[in-house]
């Protein structure tokens, strides 16, 4: 992604809001489809601050 470790470990404990960008780019990067994403931001506990 690019970050440095805080910045991800920010974004994955909910700290640091995800751009749409950011979330298009981890997408891609983990081989996701868009309708990945409500599955995998709930089992992350982040499904409000990745959907804003």
């Amino acid at each position: 992604m690019g970050w440095s470790e805080r910045i991800l470990a920010l974004k994955m404990n909910g700290m640091c809001s995800w751009k749409q960008i950011d979330i298009c780019k981890a997408i891609q990067l983990l081989k996701l489809t868009i309708e990945d994403i409500p599955i995998v931001c709930t089992r992350v506990g982040h499904y409000s601050v990745l959907t804003g």
